[in-house]
């Protein structure tokens, strides 16, 4: 499976394929066969996942570097207010902010004829959003004829990453050349050329493996793709909700202030408490409310031997793919327990129904409780392959979420399609949703958004 998306939809070449589809011991620490550790490409890989994006402090860098660079694209507004597309000014700022934190600025200088420097980063971001837009079509195998924008901001991606594994290769180069190998800061967590150091350990093994440098950039394509097409829609969708509810608002954005996220001082705003972040109940359960609602993944497994199951023999070698967002909206797990409750209600006098947003359903859940199983809640999957940036991706989503409502007053304006040139009567839906992660985004929320005072955000 994932050899196929990174031939499809990332543009990794045969030869490549080929010789990371010769790894078939898994990704885990006991292999599947008998395959030496030099020859674990898959496990090698999952072990830098888990060493950068699970251990608490490479997590907590992380968090604090994203928080550094989303403030540093806030400072830049032109404007004190403006009206605008809530999700499209994510789109470029969230953005920004995260591709920077992952693998340094040079790749938003794609198109970098001109010499504007925001107008470098905007048309790299549409580029990015263009091709995210096309990626199932892209993973279903669509021929170029009749997805030729699709696959053409696909190859402008893939070029713009190309440029970017170029020069930071070419500098890194230079700057090992010139450092003391005993210098402590010859192995940063964070550099201007490769950004974090998951980026440049991934890359270190994805070249001792053997594969191309076309293939190293379609995989660390794959993976600008993996933190931004997820949180940044996740943002969107809590911000919404918010929003649309300016009660709601309100008290998230009480709660933030009380629960000292931000050392007092506007030069400060950056500095999330990541950990008091993560303590604030209400913000926490919108946040695990919008996952519920809004995140659609295929749990996947290969059968490594033949298995009945109620009379039906799955053979060795198929593919088994379980929809989430199935056992997600099952009324039997996220509103039957509740009702039987009489301390848990809804603001209209009754418990909302499964496929209705409630920001309060996880609060209630843990004052009840209740309990819910990993099967009955997996947005990020579960067992030995649960998606290892699931901490960071969390932090960036409530610091994004924290930094934006504390920093601008929110007033709904309407909805909008993507491109915002047709008036919407209704916000973003499920009719379409693909498996894929989160969902994407169908329409956009139109927002009237001005600066805070020091005085308010505090």
């Amino acid at each position: 499976m994932q050899l196929r998306i990174a031939e499809k939809v990332k543009g990794l070449p045969q030869g490549d394929k080929v010789k990371l589809g010769l790894d078939d011991s898994g990704s885990g620490s006991v292999p599947l066969n008998d395959q030496r550790g030099d020859e674990r490409i898959w496990h090698n890989l999952h072990s830098i996942y888990l060493k950068n994006l699970t251990e608490r402090g490479a997590v907590d860098f992380l968090t604090h570097k994203f928080a550094e660079e989303f403030a540093k694209q806030l400072d830049s507004l032109p404007w004190m207010q403006t009206t605008t597309g809530l999700y499209a000014f994510l789109q470029q700022y969230q953005f920004n902010a995260s591709t920077i934190t992952l693998v340094g600025p040079r790749i938003l200088n794609y198109g970098k004829d001109s010499a504007n420097k925001a107008e470098n980063q905007l048309r790299f971001s549409g580029t990015f959003w263009e091709y995210d837009t096309a990626f199932m079509t892209l993973m279903q195998g669509m021929p170029r004829f009749m997805c030729r924008q699709g696959w053409a901001a696909r190859d402008r991606t893939l070029e713009a990453t190309k440029m970017w594994l170029r020069e930071a290769t070419e500098a890194a180069d230079i700057a090992a050349s010139s450092t003391n190998k005993e210098d402590k800061d010859a192995d940063p967590d964070w550099d201007e050329n490769f950004g974090h150091r998951l980026v440049r350990e991934r890359n270190a093994e994805l070249v001792r493996y053997g594969i191309s440098f076309d293939g190293r950039a379609a995989m660390h394509m794959g993976l600008i793709w993996a933190i931004n097409a997820n949180a940044v829609p996740m943002t969107a969708y809590m911000l919404f909700e918010l929003v649309r509810d300016p009660a709601l608002l309100q008290r998230v954005r009480t709660e933030i202030r009380a629960g000292a996220v931000f050392p007092h001082g506007v030069g400060a705003l950056h500095k999330v408490d990541i950990a008091a972040l993560t303590r604030l109940p209400l913000l926490g359960s919108v946040y695990s409310e919008c996952l519920r609602l809004r995140s659609s993944i295929p749990i996947s497994r290969r059968l490594r031997e033949d298995i009945v199951i109620d009379g039906y023999t799955l053979k060795k070698d198929s593919f088994l793919l379980a929809p989430s967002w199935l056992s997600h909206i099952n009324e039997d797990v996220w509103t039957a327990p509740l009702a039987a409750s009489s301390s848990a209600t809804g603001s209209k006098g009754r418990i909302p129904g499964a496929q209705e947003f409630w920001a309060e359903r996880f609060l209630h859940l843990e004052a009840t409780k209740t309990k819910v199983k990993l099967g009955d809640y997996c947005p990020y999957g579960g067992g030995s392959v649960i998606c290892p940036g699931r901490f960071f991706a969390k932090h960036e989503i409530l610091a994004a979420v924290a930094m934006v409502v504390t920093r601008f007053d929110l007033g709904f304006e309407g909805y909008s399609s993507l491109d915002g040139t047709t008036p919407s009567e209704r916000g973003p839906g499920m009719e379409k949703a693909e498996c894929r992660g989160i969902v994407s985004l169908d329409r956009d929320m139109v927002v009237n958004m001005r600066r805070r005072d020091a005085a308010s955000v505090f």
